[in-house]
């Protein structure tokens, strides 16, 4: 198989369907950037927490609730 230009990779993204895309994307971001996408389980978690936050925290200390989830909050969990 020959190399792909970028302009090619992203027409073969174009006539893909939305399945296919996302599979794509989740195997490149695995292999690239090192992190699986979260499961169903830990975006529930996160949820619960941002929402009602976490029962193992004080309940002075909001400085995480509200703010912008990162690579790194789902690692290792």
């Amino acid at each position: 198989m020959s190399k792909m230009t970028a302009e090619e990779i992203l027409k073969a993204m174009e006539e893909m369907d939305n399945g296919e895309r996302i599979k794509l994307l989740t195997v490149l971001a695995v292999k690239h950037f090192g992190r699986k996408p979260p499961t169903i389980e830990e975006i529930a978690r996160l949820n619960y927490i941002a929402f009602y936050g976490d029962e193992d925290e004080d309940e002075d200390i909001d400085s995480n609730r509200h703010r912008a989830l990162n690579p790194e909050d789902f690692e290792g969990k």
